[in-house]
């Protein structure tokens, strides 16, 4: 996990009905910290890894209710880590997981979705699209987010 001194939440969030436990995987340092805010501002706390090599380690120690996944990463994609954590972890253990990608092509949603992506945010990432995105996947009410 990476250190609360580098901008990065590191609290080992324990997952509740009231706190979703979220973790980002994201290899850039600028995307990591302003998509770690957005999560602060609306009301949530996350873990963050650096690529999906990572984030598959994250998920051994602790379940994660979301994860929000870049796709291209070094080390391992986003694609391939998803395909991992859909191999090695059981239903039970399965978090949802949004694609993350500045490399929006005709296809990229299906090849994310394909690969057991759950959904899929282009970047920049907006907070309201995030928003909007968390209270679908882990059914919070809008309303129980903190505004933007």
């Amino acid at each position: 996990m990476i250190d609360d001194e580098s901008g990065m939440v590191n609290k080992n969030n324990k997952a509740n009905a009231k706190y979703p436990c979220i973790l980002l995987a994201e290899d850039n340092e600028s995307n990591r910290k302003v998509t770690m805010k957005m999560l602060e501002r609306l009301g949530y706390k996350a873990d963050a890894v650096l690529n999906g090599r990572e984030a598959i380690q994250a998920l051994e120690h602790q379940q994660y209710d979301l994860v929000l996944m870049d796709v291209v990463m070094p080390k391992m994609s986003g694609i391939d880590a998803t395909k991992e954590i859909r191999r090695r972890f059981p239903a039970s253990r399965q978090p949802k997981i949004i694609a993350l990608t500045a490399y929006v092509i005709p296809n990229s949603r299906e090849i994310c979705l394909e690969s057991g992506m759950d959904d899929f945010l282009a970047k920049p990432v907006q907070i309201n699209e995030l928003k909007s995105m968390i209270c679908s996947h882990l059914h919070v009410k809008k309303e129980s987010v903190a505004q933007d």
